[in-house]
């Protein structure tokens, strides 16, 4: 595996001309000391609360195993813990579903290679802006083993409060107000970035169409658009949300090199965990005969693995893998970029909270590097099995084909003609369905009387609001657009959205829940 250290890569080359105006002057709030941790020192400068006042002597945390969810999503795991789980644990052969760790106040060895590597006297202090150092050399190591990065010598990782604080450094890092950015048409984050403007990149079933943006670039005109040629892509470097479009390894390709070509920096956001360019409805049944690294080598490469330049930020959160309430991510980036990141942190949010640091940072360092990747290919056979159950009730009330063209599926009424068709791409906790309007009855006549966009506009609250009298809420696909309704009609976008997330219902939930958007959508084509 390439070295973060090989001295022999180039360095990552000088982009400090992208600076935005107002951070180019900006300075560390606190510089470095140089009289700070000098043996003997009495440090009266700090400000910092003697440890001796804290009131939590100890912290314990019982967590589940990283095995604790099996590799085949058609297998259900008990989420109750207690003496029954673990009487039950023995006869059918599982581990026990949960152990336990205790981060104390002072740690008895802080040299130690086993047990505790956190200590509340550190956790509930004031911490370093680029976190607590057991928790940072975590994220470095594991970084580099999955992203495959280093073609560059030095790349480093801060730590983060997750990808919206993430994305939203980026953006006051690198643009000045009023200028803008490139992203997928359909993105989560774009409206992390409100005081910039997001110009939108024509996507298919595999992303960002490399052609698209390279005829937008050349063709800038900074009259016709009123801010420079944008010099900032954000995008999603695996699975999509909402749209669950997997970016492939060449769609990668093909966009860093325009990046170099036209000066760019590129902020890959990880929302959800690894997935495979060439998943399958079935994606499981092949993955879980793999080894976990041998599954970690077969994800699609992250952008890091073709940059040669240091112009990659990826920004990755914890919110799905361990949970949104963490507050907790980190950039992988180049040591020029991640400090002038550091800095923009230092002077406002800070490092994240140091007790949820310490917390994460022990159960990472439980489940060890090989244990943490075997929790998110859980994690995942876990999420297709509700998917699984929501597509049953769906294949039951309605005709359902395979594409041809990706892994999604079209749908129709039973027995009836190809009049309401429904696209639903496979996606770690989300359901994408792409409504055709086209093929309402009002469509035409409504578009006739005001416009294409208008009358998606009128039918896509129509739809929302009856499946809400009805019982179950969808999320509007509108939320995730960038270009306007006008843009998109324009473009010959005849289809509305809706993104269903299936990801914290029970199995009853979901099953009456889609079988009320099935009926729903059914009926809605009939007037």
């Amino acid at each position: 595996m390439l070295s973060y250290s090989d001295e022999k890569k180039p360095k990552a080359i000088d982009l400090s001309h992208h600076y935005a105006d107002a951070v180019k002057d900006l300075k560390n709030t606190f510089p470095a000391n140089p009289f700070r941790g000098k043996p003997g020192i009495v440090d009266l400068d700090a400000g910092i609360p003697a440890t001796a006042y804290f009131p939590i002597e100890s912290v314990t945390v019982e967590h589940l195993n990283q095995d604790a969810y099996p590799l085949s999503p058609t297998d259900v795991v008990p989420t109750n813990s207690g003496l029954f789980s673990w009487i039950t644990s023995i006869f059918s052969g599982r581990s026990a579903s949960t152990k336990s760790f205790t981060i104390p106040r002072y740690l008895e060895d802080p040299s130690a290679t086993e047990g505790a590597k956190f200590e509340l006297k550190s956790a509930l202090t004031y911490s370093p802006n680029a976190g607590l150092a057991p928790l940072k050399k975590w994220i470095h190591d594991w970084s580099g083993h999955a992203n495959k990065p280093a073609l560059y010598c030095g790349l480093d990782t801060l730590i983060t409060t997750g990808a919206t604080d993430g994305w939203t450094r980026v953006v006051r890092a690198f643009l000045n107000p009023g200028e803008g950015f490139l992203a997928d048409d359909y993105n989560a984050l774009t409206q992390a970035g409100a005081f910039a403007r997001p110009v939108s990149i024509p996507t298919d079933v595999h992303g960002i169409k490399p052609a698209e943006l390279e005829h937008l670039l050349a063709t800038w005109e900074e009259n016709d658009h009123g801010f420079p040629r944008p010099r900032l892509l954000y995008t999603q470097g695996g699975i999509n949300n909402p749209t669950g479009q997997i970016l492939t390894t060449e769609r990668k390709k093909a966009i860093y090199d325009i990046a170099v070509r036209y000066d760019i920096i590129i902020a890959p956001t990880q929302y959800l965990p690894p997935s495979n360019e060439k998943e399958r409805v079935k994606a499981t049944e092949a993955a879980k005969k793999k080894t976990d690294e041998e599954w970690l080598d077969s994800v699609t490469p992250s952008f890091l693995s073709f940059d040669y330049q240091g112009r990659v930020i990826r920004i990755d959160t914890f919110s799905k893998t361990i949970g949104p309430g963490v507050r907790l991510g980190y950039y992988t980036t180049s040591p020029s970029l991640r400090r002038i990141l550091d800095i923009l942190g230092s002077v406002s949010n800070s490092a994240p909270s140091g007790l949820t640091q310490a917390i994460v940072g022990q159960l990472l360092y439980t489940f060890q590097r090989d244990g943490f990747t075997r929790w998110i290919r859980g994690l995942g056979a876990q999420y297709e099995l509700r998917r699984n159950w929501s597509l049953d009730v769906l294949f039951h009330n309605l005709h359902i084909e395979k594409s041809q063209t990706s892994s999604s599926f079209i749908a129709n009424r039973k027995g009836g003609k190809d009049n309401e068709k429904l696209l639903s791409k496979s996606l770690f906790s989300f359901g994408w369905f792409a409504i055709h309007l086209q093929n309402h009855p009002s469509f035409p006549s409504l578009s006739a009387s005001t416009s294409a966009a208008a009358a998606k506009t009128l039918l896509a609250d129509k739809l929302w609001n009856n499946l809400g009298e009805a019982g179950v809420l969808f999320r509007l696909g509108e939320l995730f657009a960038v270009p306007t309704p006008e843009e998109r009609a324009h473009n010959g976008e005849q289809v509305i959205y809706l993104r269903a997330s299936h990801s914290s219902s029970t199995r009853e939930e979901l099953e009456r829940a889609f079988k009320i958007f099935a009926d729903v959508v059914v009926k809605f084509f009939d007037h």
